[in-house]
């Protein structure tokens, strides 16, 4: 007994004679990051458009004027594909975020290279507004499917958008928000396939499913093939 504990006390002093290990502070940085994505940004062609853009906000908003081309274009194309006419529009916003939007650029350079020609469509996703600082900060998130209060996993488990803004209206159905959210996706396509129930991936070369028929709902299950670009707002 006498032996063990003189060797536990010889191991102990060779062990507190040792120095600890003290880990090095590395000072973070934050100007590397953003003069990187303000050096990449200024390669994007929304870089003019953008060009006052604050770097170090996670997105920005900046509202439409009414009766601009941009506003009247968004606004006549919402409008006109939607049942009730006495709905109206009360504002419409441009959604500014440089990170989310080289993350797109770039997926979008990747998948050229890989496939030749991809279409970018204007999409509608329609969501409640409690959520659209989520969306317009990190992106749709597939992850969240269902959290609508809907089923929506009918036609793929991946993140939805419809050509229609009735049909994209029609999925927050528990929302009595006032006015109400309506995003304006901008989402790249290379080839699609019929949707089916609980698909998780579309077969090669889709990237893409949708409804079968009328194509009213599309959805996209790989990451930065989306962009919010537009939030409408309608009563």
């Amino acid at each position: 007994m006498d032996s063990l504990l003189a060797r536990v006390d010889r191991l102990s002093l060779s062990l507190g004679q040792r120095k600890e290990f003290v880990p090095i502070q590395v000072n973070k940085n934050p100007s590397v990051i953003s003069d990187l994505v303000s050096d990449l940004f200024r390669k994007t062609s929304k870089y003019a458009r953008w060009r006052a853009v604050d770097i170090d906000e996670p997105y920005t908003f900046v509202e439409l004027k009414s009766g601009s081309v941009d506003y009247t274009i968004l606004e006549k194309k919402f409008l006109s594909g939607l049942k009730y006419p006495k709905r109206r529009v009360v504002r419409i916003v441009e959604v500014r975020n440089p990170f989310l939007y080289l993350q797109y650029e770039l997926k979008l350079t990747q998948k050229k290279k890989l496939y030749g020609y991809i279409s970018e469509k204007q999409l509608y996703h329609g969501t409640k507004e409690c959520n659209v600082d989520s969306i317009c900060e990190k992106n749709f998130d597939w992850r969240k499917i269902g959290a609508n209060g809907m089923r929506s996993s009918k036609f793929g488990m991946g993140v939805s958008f419809s050509p229609s803004s009735q049909y994209a209206s029609d999925y927050p159905r528990r929302c009595s928000d006032s006015p109400r959210a309506m995003i304006v996706a901008k989402v790249m396509e290379g080839h699609r396939c019929n949707g089916v129930e609980f698909m998780v991936i579309p077969p090669l070369p889709a990237d893409t499913s949708v409804k079968p028929g009328d194509g009213n709902v599309v959805v996209k299950y790989f990451d930065n093939e989306f962009y919010p670009e537009y939030i409408i707002y309608y009563r």
